[in-house]
């Protein structure tokens, strides 16, 4: 029931009523701890809030030009499901019927009050410890109307702890309303139908921090893909904006593999992922290779690096997807090499952070599995350079004693495969449809990460499920 749910969200927004829910702090297992606290007046159940033609006003300190990218991925994401298209506005509406958004730093930005407070109690001590100590964290909550703005129709207060955040919770904002076969005709034979859009009533108040700092999707724009080698520039944006939607913080492109496709529409593979890169930045999201080392044993990507927006992190794999394989130590050793030759092309900005590296150990047998924990024992004097370590399939341990073994400074992201559709790594409850369908990649990460690498459409409930349980996993 719960993936059908997913698969619902995927398509359309949810007709989910929600309900009061409070998730337990210090998590469950592995899980780190998270915020997803959602009420509702009960004295509102049956008054649905539309947002039919809603005017997004920036206040406070958030400015339009600076949330542009965020502001038009909503904008865009209501439209292509209702045909409602909202605006932005610096200002409220003159007409005080017109429903309203308001977008506001934590707090209300600029030093205003939050509106939400009225709606609820403040959250417990370890909740709100939680809360604050995310970057992403947000909050949003609906009235039918404010008098303090001179406001008679729904108006809708949305913070966020970031710029990300702010999108985030527009996004949740955006996935909570209905959307109804009520239809809104206007008076003129060019202009289309417009659904009802609404949320499910006034007094709804939601509070929500992700469980896992890193949520992110790998995608690949080369002649082994299912799909991805024959889409335009905008079927990606697309395709990325609706990851964004449901929480997504890093995208990850596949180092191009130089071979041509017939089915492209991009003919440089380059040009795809520059333009991913650019559009991530825009967004003020992460942006991530997977970069095998080079057949030549030399540091490699100059040609790309020198065109891209940003990069946050660079995932070298050990084994699988190389076309070398050197034993654990050399490889560390030109991983090393491949760091230093980066960094030359990201020198640290306001917009640049230091660039963060991971490596994984994928197919080595357990003799070479040994030497590669002992040599991370080093880290701190060997490998400054190495973040952390992926957990990836065509590992022979398990993700426990992976962690067990790598040492607490480096970070562990966990890389399960929920793509190739009969032997994915999640609970595989469309056999049948799998092996038709047999082809594709995905990706997550645990006990300090998640994130996630798609090949094919195949897996659009499997994608779903994994991100939601990034944010708020099940206990």
């Amino acid at each position: 029931m719960r993936l059908v749910a997913v698969f619902m969200l995927l398509t359309a927004f949810t007709t989910v009523v929600v309900v009061v829910h409070a998730r337990p702090m210090g998590g469950t297992g592995m899980h780190p701890p998270s915020v997803d606290r959602r009420k509702m007046s009960r004295s509102s159940l049956s008054a649905p809030l539309s947002l039919v033609d809603a005017v997004l006003v920036p206040n406070g300190s958030v400015q339009p030009q600076s949330i542009a990218a965020a502001l038009d991925v909503t904008i865009e994401a209501v439209y292509a499901r209702s045909l409602n298209r909202w605006t932005v506005s610096e200002w409220f509406p003159a007409d005080p019927t017109i429903p309203v958004i308001v977008i506001n730093g934590t707090g209300g930005g600029g030093g205003g009050a939050n509106a939400c407070t009225r709606l609820s109690e403040p959250l417990s001590s370890d909740e709100q410890q939680v809360f604050d100590s995310s970057t992403e964290s947000f909050e949003w909550c609906s009235f039918s109307g404010d008098a303090s703005h001179g406001r008679t129709g729904p108006v809708v207060y949305v913070y966020g702890a970031s710029l990300r955040a702010i999108l985030y919770g527009l996004a949740d904002l955006a996935r909570t309303m209905a959307v109804s076969g009520q239809l809104s005709y206007v008076a003129s034979f060019s202009a289309p139908y417009k659904a009802y859009i609404a949320l499910p009533s006034a007094g709804m108040h939601v509070q929500s921090s992700p469980a896992y700092p890193l949520r992110g999707h790998q995608l690949a724009y080369r002649s082994i893909s299912d799909t991805y080698d024959t889409w335009s520039w905008s079927q990606m944006r697309t395709y990325i904006s609706d990851l964004v939607m449901f929480g997504t913080n890093q995208i990850e492109m596949v180092a191009p593999d130089q071979k041509p496709s017939p089915h492209f529409t991009v003919a440089d593979p380059v040009e795809m992922i520059t333009s991913v890169s650019s559009f991530v930045d825009n967004l003020q999201l992460r942006f991530s290779l997977w970069w095998p080392l080079a057949a030549t044993y030399e540091p490699s990507g100059g040609d790309l690096f020198q065109r891209l927006a940003r990069l946050d992190s660079l995932f070298i794999p050990g084994g699988d997807g190389s076309p070398i394989n050197p034993g654990p130590r050399q490889f560390l050793e030109l991983c090393a090499a491949q760091a230093n030759y980066t960094n030359s092309y990201f020198p640290i900005t306001k917009n640049q952070p230091p660039v963060e590296y991971w490596v994984s150990a994928q197919m080595w047998n357990a003799t070479q599995m040994s030497e590669f924990y002992s040599l991370l024992q080093f880290a701190d004097t060997e490998y400054p350079w190495l973040t952390g370590v992926v957990y990836s399939p065509h590992q022979s341990d398990t993700i426990q004693s992976a962690r067990a073994r790598v040492p607490q400074r480096l970070a562990m992201r966990h890389y399960p495969d929920i793509c190739h559709a009969t032997k994915a790594e999640l609970p595989n409850f469309l056999v049948v449809f799998a092996i038709v369908l047999h082809s594709s990649f995905h990706f997550t990460t645990e006990p300090v990460y998640l994130l996630l690498l798609c090949g094919v459409c195949l897996m659009l409930i499997g994608r779903g499920w994994w991100r939601c349980s990034g944010i708020h996993p099940l206990p």
